[in-house]
């Protein structure tokens, strides 16, 4: 499978949380200046749709589409001539992250408007599911709605085709992945964790998380030995902490 560096980010933002899933402004500034200095190219959707990239191509990608992004993240891109991809909780849009363990802490999710402007800039909107919830427990007729809503949804907003995914907690298995093909996905992603699968090799790509301790990008782009063993390190603690979190959601969060 062809290569590209797909970068996974989640708020951009000042705002401190506990939970390490947010980039400060001045850290994601810093990210795009070296991203702009290595001369890497951005991904466009029809790149992306039609699976045509190399090692020289990024994405930057948002989970849950926060407000902070369009606020702070989208703004920065343009300027450098970067567009992004954005993966939307549809059942929240326009709403408070309440789907989230946030210590009281919200933030809000973009709004209609705000997408129907990304995807009008040439930002991929895509599918985070329509409620967040951990997709390998879900029974498979439940799961096939949680994507297929979801994915209706976004067309009618962006009047366009959505293709890709991004599977919450970045848990997905034969089931989750044979339901995102069979419900017309034809890239999803997961996070560096991510098993293979015959013949779903790109509804299952790799990304690099981007986190609040992250201050340089260098690591993840132009890997170092020393530092590429930091980073699976750090890496594996995340994904730790991300399979507690989707447990403790899956036994605590009704389906509204």
């Amino acid at each position: 499978m062809k290569t590209a560096i797909f970068l996974q980010y989640h708020k951009v933002t000042n705002r401190f949380e506990m939970g390490g899933t947010w980039t400060p402004v001045s850290f994601f500034k810093k990210h795009v200046e070296y991203i702009k200095l290595r001369k890497m190219k951005s991904l466009t959707r029809d790149d992306l749709k039609n699976k045509n990239w190399n090692s020289e191509n990024v994405l930057f990608t948002f989970d849950d589409s926060y407000q902070c992004v369009f606020e702070n993240a989208y703004p920065l891109l343009k300027d450098s001539g970067f567009i992004g991809a954005v993966f939307v909780v549809t059942n929240y849009i326009g709403k408070k992250n309440n789907w989230d363990i946030n210590f009281g802490l919200k933030f809000s999710h973009m709004t209609v408007e705000q997408l129907r402007e990304l995807h009008e800039k040439g930002w991929i909107i895509g599918s985070h599911s329509h409620n967040h919830l951990d997709l390998t427990r879900l029974p498979y007729a439940k799961l096939r709605d949680e994507l297929k809503i979801s994915k209706e949804i976004l067309e009618e907003i962006i009047g366009d085709e959505v293709f890709a995914i991004a599977y919450p907690y970045g848990r997905y298995n034969q089931k989750v992945l044979e339901a995102a093909a069979e419900t017309g996905y034809i890239v999803g992603f997961g996070t560096t964790k991510g098993k293979n699968y015959e013949g779903f090799e790109y509804l299952s790509i790799k990304r690099r998380g981007v986190y609040a301790i992250d201050f340089s990008i260098r690591a993840k782009i132009d890997p170092i030995p020393l530092l590429s063993n930091f980073e699976k390190i750090k890496e594996s603690l995340i994904s730790r902490a991300s399979d507690i979190s989707a447990f403790i959601k899956s036994i605590s969060q009704p389906v509204s």
